[in-house]
């Protein structure tokens, strides 16, 4: 097969984006970041702030978090990843934000977490959740400041594998 072919030839469906927004839960490891407002999807949807990943489809999933001191104390740190929750285990590549909350500014050391899923044989639930947490600053996910960086986001695609 030349190369021209390889580029034509069909070796997945069409994939399917959405987008959607979290909300700040409390700042503690091991808890779940809420997933609200899913743009429409017809294979990846929201259920009690996770995703759900249909059975038959590979789910690439991106979060990008905005981290905003609310109180002035020493520097802080989130670490954020994606959980499969029926392996209860952490999968894909972590996010870090810094935060120096005495200047009120956050820094973005690894500004998403990612992970691919494999639903194929069963659908998958899947949480983003803070993975690790330094510091005793109040938090929050959402910018209000009127110099914010933009809002934490999601971003959800699937794929189905050609027959």
């Amino acid at each position: 097969m030349s190369y021209q072919q390889a580029l034509r030839a069909p070796v997945a469906r069409p994939l399917e984006w959405a987008t959607a927004t979290v909300t700040t839960p409390t700042i503690a490891v091991g808890a779940v970041i809420p997933i609200i407002s899913l743009t429409a999807h017809s294979h990846i949807s929201v259920s009690s702030g996770q995703l759900v990943v249909a059975q038959g489809y590979w789910g690439a999933l991106i979060a990008g978090l905005y981290l905003e001191p609310i109180t002035a104390s020493n520097a802080v740190t989130l670490d954020f990843q994606w959980y499969d929750n029926g392996a209860a285990a952490y999968i894909g590549c972590r996010g870090k934000l810094v935060a120096n909350t005495t200047t009120n500014s956050a820094y973005l050391r690894i500004p998403t977490a990612m992970a691919l899923v494999d639903a194929r044989s069963a659908s998958k639930t899947l949480s983003l959740r803070i993975a690790a947490h330094s510091g005793t600053t109040a938090l929050r996910l959402q910018g209000v400041r009127v110099d914010y960086l933009g809002d934490s986001w999601v971003s959800a695609i699937s794929v189905q594998e050609a027959p």
